[in-house]
């Protein structure tokens, strides 16, 4: 025992003044004093972002603060398909992409959609079938907006024209970089074998 001692006296110690760690909490100033993660994003300043406007000129909301509607609008059926968990992540459902009788396009995930809860989860289009370094609007990619948990649907976004020819929806932890579900979109004239 008495060798043992200033071993376990200097480990102590070691451990004691080694351990120094700091953690920064990158989170928006509203989440950390206690808010929903389902808050708006707020830009370095604190202000909320505002809308966007796309390529076309027409007024769309910012991706950053759209939380989705919970009504889905009528329109026509660009493309669709069946929403799959990625790895160990459940999900079913479907979504589509929308050109709504008022002529915006939206990504909707219909009624039977459902995914496994993740922390900051956004909904995003992409022409790429892997989005393992982020959601990257060079490459294709499109951020619809951000889910309410549970993560389930009637769920809408309004989203630029730019999105029209995404292969992919995806639901995807933002802060993480981590793929949840997916659903490949199919187009609508091929799926209905009225295409070329």
């Amino acid at each position: 025992m008495r060798q043992t001692l200033p071993f376990i006296l200097f480990a102590f110690t070691a451990v004691t003044v080694g351990c120094d760690a700091d953690f920064v909490d990158l989170r928006p100033e509203n989440v950390r004093a206690g808010g929903s993660t389902n808050s708006p994003m707020v830009d370095d300043s604190g202000v909320p972002m505002e809308t966007t406007d796309d390529d076309s000129g027409s007024s769309v909301p910012d991706p950053t603060t759209q939380t989705g509607s919970r009504t889905l609008s009528p329109g026509t059926v660009v493309s669709s398909g069946q929403v799959v968990g990625v790895g160990s992540y459940t999900a079913s459902g479907t979504a589509s992409l929308v050109r709504t009788e008022g002529g915006t396009l939206e990504l909707q995930f219909d009624d039977a959609f459902m995914s496994s809860n993740v922390p900051g989860p956004v909904a995003a289009l992409s022409t790429r079938d892997v989005l393992e370094d982020g959601i990257t609007p060079g490459e294709g990619d499109v951020l619809a907006g951000i889910f309410e948990t549970p993560i389930r649907g009637p769920v809408a976004y309004v989203v630029g024209d730019e999105a029209e020819g995404a292969g992919f929806a995806w639901v995807y932890c933002n802060p993480f970089q981590v793929e949840v579900a997916r659903a490949e979109l199919t187009p609508a004239a091929s799926a209905a074998g009225n295409g070329p």
